[in-house]
């Protein structure tokens, strides 16, 4: 099973963009947020998802360009697995050359996807649905 939900590109009035809800024990969610075109005065920001409201539970999954992607994100970053919190920095810059620091760079006038699935042991044993909170900053 698969849903997608979609975060607002955050703005310099409300910087930070939440989800708030539950993904099923079995369940694979893509939350997608497209970039503006134009570059604003956020030059940086994260993704995150952290536990809200019930059992821990491990994920895996990328940002990444592929809303089936949970291993390979961009250019290999941006992938985690067995987190029970994940947070993933970018910057938001020119596609043209080479950057100083090792970060996930985000483009402008692109779709990007934060795939997220649950990796289910046996803590979760009859656990039908997990809590989570999952949120989108830049600034």
């Amino acid at each position: 099973m698969s849903r997608t939900v979609t975060l607002s590109w955050p703005t310099a009035e409300a910087p930070n963009t939440e989800w708030v809800g539950a993904i099923a024990r079995d369940e694979q969610v893509s939350f997608t947020f497209t970039t503006p075109a134009a570059f604003a005065p956020q030059r940086a920001g994260y993704v995150s998802l952290c536990e809200f409201n019930g059992p821990p539970c491990p994920r895996e999954g990328a940002l990444s360009l592929s809303p089936t992607d949970y291993s390979e994100g961009i250019n290999g970053k941006g992938v985690f697995d067995g987190d029970t919190d994940v947070e993933i920095s970018f910057q938001f810059s020119q596609p043209t050359g080479k950057h100083a620091q090792p970060a996930l760079v985000l483009l402008p006038a692109t779709t990007y996807y934060f795939n997220v699935q649950n990796v289910i042991d046996q803590q979760q044993e009859g656990v039908t649905s997990f809590g989570v909170r999952v949120a989108l900053q830049a600034h």
